[in-house]
């Protein structure tokens, strides 16, 4: 179970660096990570620090004890942070069954969850790669998650995912100056038909 633990981090924590050519243009992407779900994330520039240490679980004390006494809940509350409503109970739910089970199968549950938050800000893979740190700090992983996602102001209402929306612009209206005679009845001469002269009474 150690070596496919093992196995696991290497496979998601390989680096990649992509390079898109456009029409004159040449656009560089440093990072390029590939997630669970297979989608890929482009990140320009150095990774970023997290907001707060994996072990500053004393900065937020309501995390802390979620994190400490019932896990499952504050992995849940993240979820639906990050996807939105309707991620709580599901996620919850397999969690406290998964972590009641073996501790070792609900860190492979829950470190995509850390992934995608890297992913999303470009953050450092700090202590180590996200299967290993959920794997030996569990539940400082998810406090730092919870933390940083309230930092980042993700709530349930404003999940992390949340889709973009695109505002269209109103189409403009173009008056048309219409030619002169535009509209009248066309002499039957420009048809090339013959003109009858009226009849003379």
């Amino acid at each position: 179970l150690f070596a496919r633990v093992l196995a696991l981090c290497w496979m998601y924590q390989r680096p990649f660096i992509a390079v898109a050519t456009g029409q004159g243009q040449q656009q560089q992407y440093p990072y390029l990570l590939v997630n669970h779900s297979g989608a890929m994330a482009a990140m320009q520039g150095e990774p970023q620090p997290w907001s707060s240490g994996i072990c500053g679980c004393f900065d937020e004390c309501e995390s802390c004890c979620i994190g400490y006494f019932i896990p499952s809940i504050l992995f849940g509350k993240n979820k639906e942070a990050i996807g939105g409503p309707g991620h709580f109970l599901p996620d919850c739910c397999a969690f406290f069954w998964l972590h009641g089970l073996c501790c070792c199968v609900a860190s492979c549950l829950s470190f995509p969850s850390r992934a995608a938050i890297r992913a999303k800000y470009n953050l450092k893979a700090d202590p180590c790669g996200d299967c290993c740190t959920h794997f030996f700090c569990l539940t400082c992983a998810l406090c730092q998650e919870s933390r940083e996602l309230k930092a980042r102001g993700h709530t349930p209402t404003n999940p992390m995912n949340a889709p973009v929306q695109t505002m269209v612009p109103p189409q403009q209206q173009v008056m048309v100056q219409q030619p002169p005679g535009y509209g009248q009845p066309v002499p039957a001469t420009a048809t090339g038909m013959p003109v009858v002269p009226p009849k003379q009474v």
